[in-house]
């Protein structure tokens, strides 16, 4: 990640995380960070996606109107999104995976913001 980003010349503005994903989450909701883009890809077939979106919900790092999108095993489900606040908005799919674009849930009218 530290040779792609001085190759592309974008150190200088970036952040590299080398903890726990959930664990970084809780972290940078209590520096008060938040994001209208977060990617993610995790490895497949553990359910990490799930445990990180599930500490996003709960945080709040993503903006209004943000979006996440995961890149994930071709039948990875997320029939849980509902319950956390969120929606998928957008599949593409490809031969063995998948991103799903995902963004939250209006509470007062529950149509996506």
């Amino acid at each position: 990640i530290r040779d792609n980003l001085k190759k592309t010349r974008l150190e200088e503005g970036a952040e590299v995380l080398t903890e726990d994903a959930a664990a970084a989450v809780e972290r940078l909701a209590r520096q008060g960070r938040s994001f209208d883009l977060i990617f993610m890809d995790p490895p497949y077939h553990k359910e990490l996606e799930r445990q990180v979106l599930e500490k996003i919900a709960v945080c709040g790092i993503l903006d209004r109107g943000g979006q996440i999108i995961v890149e994930a095993a071709a039948d990875t489900e997320f029939s849980y999104l509902e319950e956390l606040g969120l929606r998928i908005s957008r599949v593409k799919r490809y031969q063995t995976n998948q991103h799903v674009f995902i963004e939250m849930i209006k509470e007062e009218d529950g149509r996506a913001e």
